[in-house]
């Protein structure tokens, strides 16, 4: 069972999204069963609370509410006595019949826009802020990021061609590296997989309203776009939780990484495995999803591809990126490096991988290294 709850920063933090996803429903909804679960995720950190906690539930992208007064009466009597509960991200009308289900017993203290807020203590009108959710999920998940990184003396693994003075070389690329940001230790744990994937969906959403608002008035279609095994995994999930997923495509290019094999082809359209010459849809865009952006050239050679069958890779959302590289910088703009394409690029990362770990050393090959 993945870990629906987080206790990070003062506050008890849980997305509605996570809880529907890992019990097999869908992911937009909002049900008696989803609060019961998530009243126990809730009841199972109580011990770990060293004082009186905010109970956050996140509903983002959550726009079905099939839950019942019932269902919230027990969700609210579950939670520990003297509770804060925030319901932030909340949609008009979900607001409204959250609203109703749970006012009978409890009063609101506060309300604005997306966020709904109530304590069983009247005196307590806590300061709370939605910006701190996002800063506590970021500090969970840099944390996280950062236990992935193996320094080349410490990582032991046939990918790795030698290690002279502390800075290694992994097979699939000539530049040295202090170390080694292992992505399968955050895709291989329940308790993290979900959070990183509900996050990485959060930036997948942003890049795509920003190519649809510039692209609007050629209607265009985005598709998803992952060219690595990892990739593919975290593109997959977070299709699932994107909305309207049944209209949102997928395509993987299989081994198409700075040393790749003979490349396979899954388009996400047709469901088949072909060959990459496939006849383009009217005005289409792609984003590319991956885990790491070192150096970038698994994202040209992504980019190359886009070029090759027509369809221009508009943006690209990975879990982290080296700021220092040119071009490839977090929440940057970047000109192609082939001049045969005019489109822009912007690089969306979770974090910057060189504030995650200061002590990050790498260098481009020369004459000596190389």
């Amino acid at each position: 069972m993945a870990n629906f709850v987080l206790v990070q920063n003062g506050l008890a933090l849980a997305r509605v999204e996570i809880v529907a996803w890992c019990l097999g429903k869908d992911p937009s909804s909002v049900d008696d069963e989803v609060l019961r679960n998530l009243a126990r995720a809730f009841e199972a950190v109580e011990h770990s609370l060293v004082a009186r906690q905010t109970f956050v539930v996140n509903f983002t992208r959550i726009t079905q509410d099939d839950s019942t007064v019932d269902g919230w009466m027990e969700f609210c009597n579950q939670l520990p006595k003297n509770f804060a509960l925030a319901l932030c991200d909340c949609s008009f009308s979900l607001q409204s019949d959250f609203s109703f289900k749970i006012g009978r017993s409890y009063q609101w203290s506060k309300s604005s826009e997306s966020l709904l807020y109530l304590s069983n203590e009247s005196e307590n009108d806590a300061d709370f802020e939605q910006s701190s959710v996002v800063l506590a999920e970021d500090a969970y998940l840099k944390q996280q990021v950062k236990d992935c990184y193996v320094t080349f003396n410490e990582y032991k693994s046939s990918q790795v061609v030698e290690v002279r003075n502390g800075m290694g070389r992994l097979r699939s690329t000539k530049m040295w590296a202090s170390g080694y940001f292992d992505a399968t230790r955050m895709l291989g744990d329940p308790d993290v997989f979900p959070w990183l994937v509900s996050k990485l969906t959060d930036q997948i959403e942003l890049v795509f309203a920003e190519i649809v608002e510039r692209e609007k008035r050629f209607d265009p279609v985005v598709r998803l776009l992952a060219c690595t095994r990892n990739g593919a995994v975290l593109a997959a999930a977070s299709r699932r939780l994107l909305p309207d997923v049944d209209t949102v495509v997928l395509d993987v290019v299989e081994r198409f990484a700075p040393a790749h094999a003979p490349i396979e082809y899954y388009d996400g359209s047709s469901g088949l495995s072909q060959g990459i010459n496939h006849a383009q849809q009217p005005f289409e865009r792609y984003i590319y999803i991956g885990d790491f952006v070192i150096v970038g050239t698994e994202l040209q050679l992504a980019r190359l591809h886009g070029l090759y069958r027509g369809i221009p890779v508009e943006g690209a959302v990975v879990i982290g990126n080296v700021a220092e590289v040119d071009a490839l910088t977090n929440e940057t703009v970047s000109e192609t490096l082939t001049p045969t394409c005019t489109n822009v690029c912007r690089v969306q990362s979770l974090f910057s991988l060189t504030e995650v770990c200061p002590s990050l050393r790498y260098q481009f090959p020369n004459v000596e290294t190389d």
